[in-house]
């Protein structure tokens, strides 16, 4: 795998030519985002119209943002997950059963067994729920973010504030 993903990244930056989803499909598929996620850039520059990439891009900056220490890297971590909620909005706007029919190789992770019919296969409303519950988790997740930064920084301000009294009273 390792040497297949050296060798896709061979060919991409030996010729010139427009990266092609399906190339880096492979390595969304096998969760290998670190990889990805520069070609997929590239890709998202050239096409706008391709549901699938925006849905990863929004995982990838997702997994981006929860690797952020949340203190350290905090406007950082809130920066990922606004991007991840705006390509998740575009992959909601985009997606359509039409684009499921025609791209569900695309979609094998979301494929799930009707229990009406039987029928194994993908949900438009599978995939928006999985959407809608990321949009959900990124919105709880900032607010949280925020609202510890807030007490972070009161926190400090608060601990100066106390060791200059301990100061002052120290010097009396």
């Amino acid at each position: 795998v390792v040497t297949l993903s050296f060798l896709l990244a061979l060919c991409f930056l030996a010729n010139g030519q427009k990266v092609k989803y399906k190339d880096i499909y492979v390595w969304l598929a096998n969760k290998q985002y670190v990889e990805a996620e520069p070609f997929l850039r590239r890709y998202l520059k050239e096409n706008d119209d391709n549901p699938n990439a925006f849905l990863y891009m929004g995982i990838i900056l997702e997994q981006n943002a929860q690797k952020n220490d949340v203190l350290k890297e905090g406007a950082r971590s809130l920066a990922n997950m606004d991007s991840s909620k705006l390509f998740f909005d575009k992959a909601l706007a985009l997606m359509t059963e039409k684009e499921l029919k025609r791209n569900d190789e695309y979609y094998e992770s979301f494929k799930r067994r009707d229990l009406r019919t039987g029928e194994y296969g993908v949900k438009l409303s599978d995939i928006q729920f999985f959407i809608e519950k990321q949009l959900q988790g990124l919105r709880e997740r900032s607010d949280k973010i925020k609202l510890l930064n807030f007490y972070f920084a009161l926190t400090d301000s608060m601990y100066r504030h106390s060791q200059r009294r301990y100061m002052e009273l120290r010097q009396q």
